[in-house]
């Protein structure tokens, strides 16, 4: 008997919905007759598992189906084959665990492209096992994409040749993510290897899946089948090779495509899918406005695809233009297994923060413009080290505006300050709500769960208050300071003097008065009381 598929030494099975495996193998043998199991935990023979039928040999193959191993492990496992009564060969498999199993794809991020150091090299654990490039299983340690050994002929074909590594720029997410899962869960988790380096949409078709190894997306179903068939879900980190204008227009179509065809072929439709947004570019030679077409199609599809997820990773450090750090990778681990987890474990959990509503608000007066920016699934509130940063506005042409000068954090919210003076036939006019939009590279700005970056049309502009409500602000003293009823104090500019006096129905109207002493009417406030 020669085991070709679904069972092998250290091998992580897949755990069903009520925690026990249901695993499918297959082989070779020149035997026929009925495939028989037999299952030992720590010696001594599992319940329900002494030599129970599990399958049928004939034709020169056998295929059987094991269900039934309570998660955990280790379990060792012995096949055979029975003839008219007599046993016509055997086969057996040690250190099997079962629990939970990951797919890993993606480019170079998710392959490993940050550098080693001291604060990412992690510990490996017995119960966090991968399947690396060459179909073997063991403990996971870095780096879980070993090139080197691939037996999928796509890798040399991509790189026109034997894929090759740097030894020391190898750290990836997967492993930091594995250990976090199983501090999570419990169990056992199984990480399986996909990826590779500078790989576009294009290049995983999922209509290339019938040449097996010489396609990326059939080597990543191969590889699936080769572990039983069944996994808990799917992380990816992909999406700097389609930020040009060729391919960016065809992102979003081309991922809904490919999550499709992971699931049906997993035979789970609704397959938890985990997404790393791209980050941050600092190459000048960047195709910006792609890039951020990128970044907005990713976190539409978190929006809109079922149980899919996307993670933010604007706010990490950078080992070049493009790559994160070995730290970073390991931060951006545990953000996958925190959605990850949202989709699969504790309810409670939330969900990684996400944009919910961009709004502009204007004061022609003051030549201002005011995008208040909101974000849903915030712990706590934003907060950043030092001054937030990383947000740009843009026109109607994708140009970023040189007029935001002043960037605020309260609570969930973001507030971008916009100088926008409308002159038009004498008179002020706010902009028009279609004509900017907001793109953002946040740094630095964090919560509990940081938030993925956004390019979205600014919305509708707000209404204005009632003639007579009551104001925000209240009369100031004559210094120029001035206080209102919320927290917070506002402080008017030095060569302006604020007087007041009685207005309708008892309340105050204002007005500047400038060092020329021309009087200048100032309109009630608009609902922003942050300006």
């Amino acid at each position: 008997m020669n085991l070709t598929g679904g069972l092998c030494d250290r091998i992580v099975l897949q755990r069903d919905g009520d925690g026990f495996a249901d695993a499918r193998f297959e082989g070779a043998t020149a035997a026929s007759g009925a495939v028989e199991a037999r299952v030992l935990c720590d010696g001594a023979v599992v319940e329900g598992f002494e030599w129970i039928e599990v399958g049928r040999a004939a034709n020169g193959r056998f295929a059987g189906r094991l269900q039934g191993l309570r998660a955990g492990g280790p379990y060792e496992i012995t096949l055979r084959i029975r003839h008219q009564g007599e046993v016509a060969t055997t086969c057996a498999v040690r250190d099997v665990l079962v629990g939970d199993v990951w797919l890993l794809g993606g480019q170079s991020q998710m392959q490993g492209a940050g550098f080693f150091s001291e604060d990412s090299r992690l510990e490996p654990h017995p119960h966090v096992r991968a399947q690396y490039m060459d179909d073997q299983w063991d403990v996971a340690r870095e780096p879980l994409h070993n090139m080197e050994v691939a037996v999928d002929p796509v890798h040399a074909l991509i790189d026109g040749g034997p894929p090759t590594c740097e030894p020391f720029r190898q750290q990836g997410p997967g492993f930091s993510f594995g250990l976090d899962m199983q501090r999570r869960a419990g169990v056992p988790q199984g990480l399986i290897p996909c990826a590779h380096s500078g790989t576009s949409m294009q290049q995983w078709d999922p209509a290339e899946v019938e040449l097996g190894g010489a396609s990326l997306f059939g080597a990543m179903i191969r590889r699936l089948r080769h572990a039983g068939g069944r996994v808990k879900g799917v992380i990816w980190a992909q999406g700097e090779s389609d930020a040009t204008a060729e391919c960016a227009p065809h992102y979003g179509a081309r991922m809904r495509a490919f999550i499709e065809a992971v699931r049906r072929h997993a035979g789970d439709p609704g397959l938890p899918f985990v997404m790393a947004q791209i980050a941050r570019s600092g190459d000048a030679g960047e195709d910006r406005a792609a890039w951020n077409s990128i970044q907005e199609q990713q976190r539409r599809l978190g929006d809109e695809i079922h149980r899919c997820a996307l993670v933010p990773t604007i706010d990490l450090e950078l080992d070049d233009t493009i790559h994160y750090g070995g730290a970073a990778q390991v931060r951006l681990g545990r953000r996958l297994a925190d959605a990850a987890w949202s989709l699969t474990g504790d309810d409670q959990t939330p969900r990684p923060i996400r944009l919910a509503k961009v709004t502009l608000q204007s004061n022609p007066w003051r030549e201002l413009a005011v995008f208040d920016v909101q974000f849903h699934n915030v712990v706590g509130r934003l907060v950043a080290g030092s001054r937030p940063e990383g947000f740009a506005v843009l026109d109607a042409s994708g140009r970023p505006l040189p007029s935001l000068y002043r960037t605020r954090l309260h609570g969930d919210r973001v507030h971008l300050l916009l100088y926008h003076p409308a002159r038009e036939s004498g008179s002020l006019r706010p902009p028009k709500p279609s004509n900017l939009s907001v793109a953002s590279w946040p740094m630095g700005i964090q919560a509990s769960a940081p938030f993925p970056a956004s390019r979205r049309t600014a919305g509708t502009s707000p209404a204005r208050s009632p003639a007579h409500s009551r104001h925000l602000a209240s009369p100031g003293r004559r210094s120029g300071r001035a206080t209102r009823s919320g927290p917070g104090r506002r402080r008017w500019p030095a060569r302006c003097r604020r007087r007041t006096r009685p207005g309708p129905s008892g309340c105050r109207s204002r007005r500047w008065r400038c060092a020329a002493g021309a009087a200048v009417p100032v309109p009630r406030p608009w609902g922003f009381p942050f300006l």
